[in-house]
């Protein structure tokens, strides 16, 4: 898998981690959510949060991405003060205002 940042990316982690308590949730599997985490910060200084991926692996080891993104497990309850970035809008049906 070819990961490229971008740019600004982690001066924005730094800034946001000063004001906000970072969580990570993506539709990849759980070991693609570690390993980004990693690349983004390598020595868990900003994000403090969880680091969630949705995607199950089928019986043939092929990953089923989840339809949709939601804030559950521990982010269960806190729609009312989370704040929703990502590039893909749409995977957030339930939680438009939060975007």
């Amino acid at each position: 898998i070819w990961k490229n940042l971008r740019p600004g990316v982690k001066k924005f982690l730094r800034q946001a981690a000063a004001m906000f308590e970072v969580h990570v949730i993506t539709m990849g599997s759980q070991s693609y959510a570690d390993e980004m985490r990693q690349l983004i910060d390598p020595g868990r200084q900003h994000i403090k949060g969880s680091v969630i991926g949705l995607g199950q692996m089928d019986e043939f080891g092929e990953l089923r991405p989840a339809d949709k993104k939601r804030l559950d497990g521990e982010l269960s309850g806190l729609d009312s003060i989370a704040v929703v970035l990502d590039d893909h809008v749409g995977v957030w049906p339930d939680h438009e205002e939060n975007l």
